[in-house]
C-alpha cells in the first residue's frame, strides 16, 4: 500500500546523530511529481549530478526524479569531482544539460579550482536550472560563479535556490524557474534587535543581503512560528514548520524523536527563517544560537 514503508533515508541534518528517515511510497511519488512541476520538466531536459546518491539530494534530485521523468541523466563520481571539478562542466557541454545542482561550497570550489585554460571550448548555454540547495543561499557564491562562468554562455537565470531535508523526502521549496531568485536586503541591527526582516538599502554598511530558497512546492505548506508554536506574520523571524504529503513517517526505532519535531502534523524543522512575498528566506539553525541572557 501507499502508506508502506519504501526505505530508510539515513541523515543527520547538519548535527548530532544519524537518524532512519522512514519514507513511505506514496510520500516518495507525491514527492517526485511535485518536484517535476516545480522545474517544468521538458521533452529534451538533460539532467546532470555529481551528488552523491547515498544522500537525499543526489539521491531525488539526480537519479530517483529522472527515472520517474524518463530523461537522461548524467552521474558523475562525487570523489572525481572534487579532484577534477571541470568534468562538470564538461558534462553540461558535451550532453547538453539543462538542470544540475550545486551547494555553496560547490559553487566556490568550481570558482577556486577550475583555471580558465580548462574551459576552453565549453558551452554552458543549455543549463537553465542550477539549485543551490544550501541553507542559507549565499549571494557571494552565487555572484562569483556567475562572474566566472557567464562569458561560458552560463545564464543568470538559471541560478536558483532551494530548500529541503530528508524529513520532507528532498526539497520543501524551489525557486521559480526562467528568473534568477530575488535577493532581500534587510537591516543587520533590526534583525538582532526586533527579530524582523526590515528592508534595507542593497549593498550599504549595515544591510544584508537574504538570498530566496524558493516558494512552496505544490501542496506543501510552510510556515514561520515563536518559541511557543504561534505563527508570526511575514518579515518575522522564527522557525520554519513544514506540512505536506511528502513528509516521513516517523524516525525508525526512535518514537522519542519524532514526537519532538512533529506537531499537529507539522514537521518542526529546527531552522530559522521568514517569509516574504511568498518566498522563503532561510537564516541558520536554532542550534546555531549562544544564548548568553
Amino acid at each position: 500500500s501507499g502508506e508502506q514503508i519504501a526505505y530508510l533515508q539515513y541523515t543527520s541534518g547538519t548535527t548530532g546523530m544519524q537518524k532512519g528517515v522512514k519514507l513511505s511510497h506514496q510520500a516518495i511519488i507525491y514527492f517526485v511529481q511535485a518536484f517535476a512541476g516545480a522545474l517544468h520538466i521538458k521533452d529534451d531536459d538533460v539532467i546532470v549530478n555529481w551528488l552523491p546518491i547515498y544522500h537525499d539530494f543526489g539521491l531525488f534530485a539526480g537519479f530517483i526524479s529522472p527515472l520517474f521523468f524518463k530523461r537522461p541523466c548524467v552521474l558523475i563520481s562525487p570523489f572525481k569531482w572534487v579532484r577534477y571539478p571541470k568534468i562538470f562542466l564538461e558534462a553540461i557541454s558535451n550532453h547538453r544539460g539543462t538542470i544540475s545542482f550545486l551547494p555553496n561550497s560547490a559553487h566556490n570550489h568550481m570558482v577556486r579550482f577550475v583555471s580558465t585554460a580548462d574551459l576552453d571550448g565549453l558551452d554552458l548555454g543549455s543549463l537553465r536550472v542550477l539549485i543551490n540547495g544550501a541553507e542559507p543561499v549565499f549571494l557571494e557564491s552565487q555572484d562569483a560563479f556567475l562572474k566566472k562562468f557567464a562569458p561560458y554562455h552560463f545564464k543568470e537565470t538559471a541560478l536558483g535556490g532551494g530548500y529541503g531535508m530528508a524529513e520532507n523526502t528532498l526539497g520543501v521549496t524551489f525557486s521559480p524557474v526562467g528568473q534568477r531568485t530575488p535577493v532581500d536586503w534587510i537591516s543587520i541591527r533590526e534583525m538582532h534587535v526586533s527579530r524582523k526582516a526590515v528592508p534595507a538599502p542593497p549593498g550599504e554598511k549595515g544591510s544584508k543581503a537574504n538570498v530566496s530558497s524558493g516558494v512552496p512546492l505544490q501542496g506543501t505548506e510552510v510556515a514561520v512560528v515563536d518559541e511557543k508554536g504561534n505563527p508570526l506574520p511575514e518579515r518575522h523571524f522564527g522557525e520554519i514548520i513544514i506540512r505536506s504529503p511528502s513528509l516521513f513517517s516517523g524516525y525508525h526505532g526512535r518514537q522519542d524523536l519524532t514526537d519532538r519535531v512533529m506537531k499537529d502534523g507539522w514537521y518542526h524543522s529546527g531552522d530559522l527563517g521568514y517569509i516574504a512575498g511568498g518566498h522563503l528566506y532561510v537564516s541558520g539553525r536554532k542550534k546555531d544560537l549562544v544564548i548568553v541572557g
